[in-house]
C-alpha cells in the first residue's frame, strides 16, 4: 500500500488565522467602562466585544453576552448592533460543532444587514456562512461567499476585512489542491495586512504561504516563511501562533527527513495547545507526531496519537480530520498486516469520503480497500473496490484534462484575436501611408521636407515590425523543434508500455513529468526569459522522458552554482535543449558504453552566467567526418534555430551572448564528446 504518512495537514487550517482565548486584561477593562455612564449603543456595542473575546473559548459567555447586546439593541432599534451580535453567537455555535444552527444565524445576520444597509455586517455574514462551508468540506459554497464578502468590501474599501476574505479564499484553494492559487492568494492577504501594520496578521500569513511551500516541496524555502512569521509571533506573545508555527516548521523538517527536530517543533506546539486547551490544534499535532512515530517504526506510539486525534475530531464534528484519520489508520494497518483493521477504517473513510463529497479522498481509500481485500481473500468485494476506484480516477483524470484543455482554447482564443488586432492596425498603416504619399503630389515643396520625415519615420516602424515578425516566427520555431513530434510520440509510447506492463504508479509518474514539460514549454514560449529554477525543472523533466525514450541508455546530472539565486537569476528559455537533444539522438547514437550529459550553471570573472554542457558521444570531429562521407551538409533544425535566437539576442544587448562548441578531445587528451559553453551577460538575469 502506498503510505502516504502525511506531514502537511489538509485540513487542520481554521477560517480564523489565529484562534485567540480570551485576554484577561481586555475583558477586565470593558467590564469595567461597563460601570460607567454610557450610552445605550456604547453599552452594546461592549457586549459586542466581550462576546468576541469569549467566542472560541467560552460559548455561555458568548451567549450571555450576545443576548445581552441583542436585548439592548432591540430596544433602540440598533441594528448594527443586533448584525454584529448575530456574528459572534454564530461563530461559537460553529466551534461547537453546530454548522447548520451557526449557518441559520448567519443568514439572519445578514438579512439584518440588508434592511440597515450595514455593508460591513452583510460582509462578515457573507464570510461566516463561507467558514461553515470550509468546515463542512462544502468548498464551492465557501468559495461563493467569500467572493460576495469580496466584493462588498473592495466596494467599502475595507482592507482588514479584504485581508480576511483572501485569506480565507486562500484556505479552499489549498483545500482543493490549487496550491498556486492559494499561494496567490496569501499574497494578496499579506499585502494588505502589512499595509495596516497588522503584526498578527502577517505572521499568519508567513504561515500559511510556508504551508503551502511545503506543498510544492520547497521546505527549506517553507522554513524561511516559519521563521519569520515566528520572530513576530514571539514579539507580540501570540502563542497560538507560535504553536501552529511550530506544527508547520514540524512538517518541514519530518519532510526533509530531520525527524528528531519534527518531533521536537511538533512536541513545543501540542504543549501550547494543551495549556490553552485548544482542541483543533491538538488534532493537528497528535498526527503529525504520530505519523513521525509511525516513520520511525514506533508503531504502537503512532497509532495511539493518530486514535487520539480521531477521538477529537470526532467529538468535535470535524468530518474532514475524521476521513484523513480514518485513511490514515487503514494504511497504517495494512502495512502491519492487520488487514481486518486496515479495512474496518478504510469503510469508515469511504463512508466520510462520500458524506463529505470528497472524490479525491475516495478514490484512494477505494483503491486500498481493494489491495486490503484482496489480502483478505475477498476477491469478489477487492474487484468492486477496484472499479469504484478505476471509475473515481478515470473521471478525476477526465475532469483535470479538460479543464486544461478549456484554458488553453482561451489562451489560443486570446493569442488569435491579437494576431487579428496586430494585421488591422498594420493595415490601417499601410492605407494611411497611401494617404499621405498622395498629398506629397498634391501639396508643394513647402510641405516635402515634413512628408520625407514622416515617411522615415513610418518606414523605421515598418522595419521594427518587420523586426518584431521574424521574432514570432523565430519563436514558433524554436516552440516547434521544443516539441518534436518524435519525442512527444515516443514519450507516450513509452508511458504507454508501462500501463500495459500494470506499472501504474511509474506510467502515472512519467505522464505527470509529461504533462509539465508540456505545459512548461507552452508558457515558456510566451516569455523572453524564466526564472533559472523553472529552466531546471524544464530540463530535468525533459531529460527524465528522454531517459524513458530510450530505455535509460543515458545518463545525466544538473548542477548550479551556490552563487546564483535560482529564484532571482533569469535566463532565456529552452537554451540547453536543442544541444542536449543532439547529444542524446546523434552524439550517443552509435555509442557502445552508456551515455553521460553534464550540464552546470556558474558565474563568470565578468559576471555572466556560464551554461556548460558536455556529453562522452561521438564528438563534433567524428559527427563532421560521418556527414563528410555521406557528403551531407545537413545542419541540425535545432541548433540552426538555436544560433539565429542568440543572433537575436545579441541585436538587442550592449553585452553579448557567446557560445563555444568544441570536440572534448581537443580540450583533453583521451577524451570524446562534444564540449558546449554558453557564456549569458548579468543583463539577463
Amino acid at each position: 500500500m502506498n503510505k502516504k504518512l502525511t506531514f502537511l495537514l489538509f485540513f487542520i487550517i481554521l477560517y480564523c488565522n489565529i484562534i485567540q482565548g480570551q485576554n484577561k486584561k481586555v475583558v477586565d477593562s470593558l467590564e469595567t467602562l461597563l460601570k460607567t455612564d454610557l450610552s445605550t449603543q456604547e453599552r452594546v456595542d461592549i457586549y459586542v466585544k466581550l462576546a468576541k473575546q469569549y467566542k472560541n473559548s467560552d460559548s455561555l459567555n458568548t451567549a450571555k453576552y450576545v443576548a445581552k447586546a441583542i436585548q439592548l439593541a432591540e430596544r433602540i432599534n440598533y441594528k448594527e448592533g443586533k448584525v454584529d451580535a448575530l456574528c459572534e453567537i454564530a461563530w461559537a455555535t460553529a466551534m461547537k460543532g453546530y454548522f447548520s444552527e451557526a449557518e441559520i444565524l448567519y443568514e439572519q445576520a445578514i438579512q439584518e444587514a440588508e434592511l440597515a444597509s450595514y455593508k460591513i455586517g452583510k460582509a462578515n455574514g457573507l464570510s461566516g456562512v463561507g467558514a461553515v462551508g470550509i468546515f463542512q468540506g462544502n468548498y464551492e459554497k465557501a468559495l461563493d461567499y467569500h467572493f460576495q464578502s469580496l466584493e462588498i468590501n473592495e466596494e467599502i474599501e475595507d482592507k482588514k476585512g479584504m485581508a480576511k476574505n483572501y485569506n480565507n479564499i486562500g484556505i479552499i484553494y489549498e483545500n482543493q489542491g490549487n496550491h498556486e492559487k492559494a499561494l496567490d492568494a496569501y499574497f494578496q492577504s499579506l499585502k494588505l495586512k502589512e499595509e495596516l501594520g497588522d503584526k498578527k496578521g502577517i505572521a499568519s500569513s508567513y504561515n500559511n504561504i510556508g504551508i503551502m511551500y511545503n506543498f510544492q516541496k520547497k521546505h527549506k524555502k517553507a522554513l524561511d516563511y516559519f521563521n519569520k512569521g515566528l520572530k513576530i509571533a514571539i514579539e507580540t506573545d501570540n502563542k497560538f501562533m507560535i504553536a501552529k508555527l511550530y506544527v508547520g516548521m514540524s512538517q518541514s523538517y519530518a519532510n526533509l527527513n530531520d525527524l528528531e527536530n519534527a518531533l521536537k517543533f511538533s512536541s513545543q506546539a501540542m504543549s501550547i495547545y494543551e495549556k490553552v486547551n485548544d482542541k483543533p490544534g491538538l488534532v493537528s499535532t497528535y498526527i503529525t507526531i504520530g505519523g513521525i512515530y509511525i516513520r520511525q517504526e514506533k508503531f504502537n506510539k503512532g497509532i495511539s496519537y493518530l486514535k487520539t486525534a480521531l477521538k477529537i475530531s470526532t467529538e468535535l464534528g470535524m468530518e474532514q480530520l475524521s476521513l484523513h484519520c480514518y485513511s490514515f489508520l487503514g494504511e497504517v494497518y495494512y502495512d502491519l498486516r492487520k488487514f481486518k483493521e486496515s479495512k474496518e477504517n478504510l469503510e469508515n473513510a469511504i463512508m466520510l469520503a462520500i458524506k463529505v463529497k470528497n472524490p479525491l479522498q475516495l478514490a484512494e481509500a477505494y483503491e486500498n480497500l481493494s489491495i486490503t481485500e484482496k489480502e483478505l481473500g475477498n476477491y469478489q468485494a477487492a474487484y468492486e473496490a477496484h472499479v469504484l476506484y478505476k471509475e473515481l480516477s478515470d473521471s478525476l483524470f477526465n475532469e483535470e484534462k479538460s479543464k486544461q484543455i478549456s484554458e488553453l482554447e482561451i489562451q489560443y482564443e486570446s493569442e488569435k484575436k491579437d494576431q487579428e488586432i496586430i494585421a488591422l492596425n498594420q493595415e490601417a498603416e499601410i492605407k494611411d501611408l497611401q494617404v499621405q504619399r498622395r498629398n506629397f503630389y498634391l501639396i508643394g515643396a513647402g510641405i516635402l521636407a515634413i512628408l520625407l520625415l514622416s515617411l522615415g519615420f513610418v518606414l523605421f516602424r515598418q522595419n521594427r515590425l518587420q523586426n518584431q515578425q521574424k521574432t514570432t516566427a523565430l519563436e514558433q520555431r524554436l516552440l516547434r523543434s521544443q516539441m518534436n513530434p518524435h519525442f512527444i510520440f515516443n514519450s507516450l509510447i513509452a508511458i504507454q508500455n508501462y500501463i500495459y506492463q500494470n506499472k501504474a504508479a511509474e506510467a502515472g509518474r512519467f505522464l505527470a513529468k509529461f504533462s509539465q514539460l508540456m505545459r512548461a514549454i507552452l508558457e515558456g514560449s510566451r516569455y523572453e526569459f524564466i526564472s533559472l529554477e523553472e529552466e531546471i525543472n524544464l530540463l530535468e523533466n525533459y531529460l527524465i522522458l528522454q531517459q524513458l525514450r530510450f530505455e535509460n541508455k543515458f545518463t545525466y546530472k544538473i548542477e548550479v552554482d551556490d552563487k546564483l539565486n535560482q529564484d532571482e537569476v533569469s535566463i532565456p528559455p529552452m537554451l540547453a535543449q536543442p544541444f542536449l537533444e543532439n547529444a542524446i539522438e546523434h552524439g550517443f547514437k552509435n555509442l557502445v558504453q552508456k551515455g553521460e550529459l553534464s550540464v552546470r550553471f556558474s558565474t563568470t570573472q565578468d559576471e555572466k552566467v556560464l551554461l556548460e554542457i558536455e556529453d562522452n558521444g561521438i564528438g563534433l570531429n567524428q559527427s563532421l567526418a560521418i556527414k563528410e562521407e555521406q557528403k551531407t551538409k545537413k545542419i541540425s533544425r535545432a541548433t540552426q534555430i538555436t544560433q539565429e535566437r542568440l543572433k537575436l539576442l545579441n541585436n538587442k544587448q550592449v553585452k553579448k551572448l557567446s557560445l563555444v562548441i568544441r570536440d572534448r578531445s581537443e580540450i583533453q587528451a583521451n577524451t570524446q564528446g562534444t564540449s558546449i559553453s554558453l557564456a549569458i551577460p548579468k543583463k539577463f538575469t
